[in-house]
């Protein structure tokens, strides 16, 4: 039910629009970073745009991995459990602190953040959030309610980022 609507809007965004820059090739990936800094950095941000995005084993019901960025500045990278099951950090117990210290302080921006990230930070690690939240899938699906509510198709009706499903 959806291909009708999906082949409209790539035929109006290849014929009617000029092509976006959706990056300026200098995007700052700060993979595993210095807990402290970072812990710093979560602690002294304050009235800014907070990007965030979780990622949890399905298999062991764990937080993996939270990747965040502030405003236009990089995005970290943080992972809680290496691949072999070992916690990255022996005090990632702070960086969870400070996290939850910068989700109040600032505004939440996410991708079904209300409907899972943010419920589930907050039952299984006591990361409690302000008020301030901005949840991508929610304001698109307001804007097309009768569409599916999925990232990708998001990412490709918004940007000009190609399909992300497959890499």
């Amino acid at each position: 039910s959806n291909y009708p609507f999906w082949t409209k809007w790539s035929i109006k965004k290849l014929l009617g629009q000029t092509p976006r820059r959706t990056s300026t090739g200098t995007d700052d990936f700060r993979i595993f970073p210095n807990l402290s800094e970072t812990c710093s950095l979560l602690r002294s941000t304050t009235g800014r745009l907070l990007y965030v995005d979780i990622e949890c084993s399905r298999l062991y019901g764990t937080l993996d991995c939270v990747g965040f960025s502030i405003s236009e500045g990089p995005i970290y990278v943080v992972p809680i459990y290496r691949y072999n099951g070992k916690l990255a950090y022996t005090n990632a117990h702070l960086f969870i602190a400070a996290l939850s210290i910068a989700m109040q302080r600032n505004t939440v921006v996410g991708h079904n953040i209300s409907g899972f990230d943010l419920p589930y930070l907050a039952c299984f690690y006591r990361v409690g959030f302000g008020r301030r939240l901005y949840d991508t899938m929610l304001a698109n699906h307001r804007l097309f309610a009768e569409v599916e509510k999925s990232r990708g198709h998001a990412i490709g009706m918004w940007t000009d980022h190609p399909y992300h499903k497959d890499q």
